[in-house]
């Protein structure tokens, strides 16, 4: 007859190397977890940066163009989609429309997110602009830099926009 202690002892049971190997496998996901649920959060942020270092370097390209024309670049030599007489339109050097801007630029740099987003180059007068405002859209809503540039209530020409750049004689 066999004991109750030799029937528990026969029962097949986990042994303590494999509740380790569990342990440490369900460690490992749980670590991880924070990062996986944060992943859009942070391609958003890599997005933003992007969208900062573009306008920075239009500032750049702007400011050169100043320099050797006494003025801004019309929409027309910079936009995709400018209208005789508008004040405004979009920068996108991918764009099939885009207009060349060497020896400036090769081609100018387009959001991120091209097509749904598009930066907005705003200037004083189309025929002899004397200042202009840049304009996007910052994915991470919680970005200090929008605070920072005064567009926490929106900016642009619709308050579609809460970053943006121009040049020093005016502000956005």
């Amino acid at each position: 007859m066999m004991s109750s202690m030799q029937k528990l002892l026969g029962k097949k049971s986990f042994t303590i190397m494999e509740l380790l190997v569990v342990i440490a496998i369900l460690g490992i996901v749980l670590a991880t977890y924070p990062l996986t649920t944060n992943f859009n959060v942070q391609i958003a942020k890599g997005k933003d940066a992007r969208r900062k270092t573009d306008l920075a370097s239009l500032k750049h390209i702007l400011e050169d163009f100043y320099n050797d024309n006494n003025r801004y670049p019309l929409p027309s030599e910079v936009c995709y989609d400018s209208l005789s007489g508008s004040s405004n339109c979009h920068i996108c050097g991918d764009h099939p429309a885009s207009p060349g801007f060497v020896p400036y630029a090769g081609k100018l740099p387009c959001d991120p997110q091209s097509r749904a987003k598009e930066y907005r180059y705003l200037v004083s007068d189309p025929l002899n602009p004397t200042w202009y405002r840049i304009y996007t859209e910052l994915s991470n809503k919680d970005d200090t830099s929008i605070a920072e540039v005064g567009c926490s209530s929106g900016c642009g020409p619709t308050n579609g926009y809460n970053y943006g750049i121009s040049s020093g004689n005016t502000g956005l």
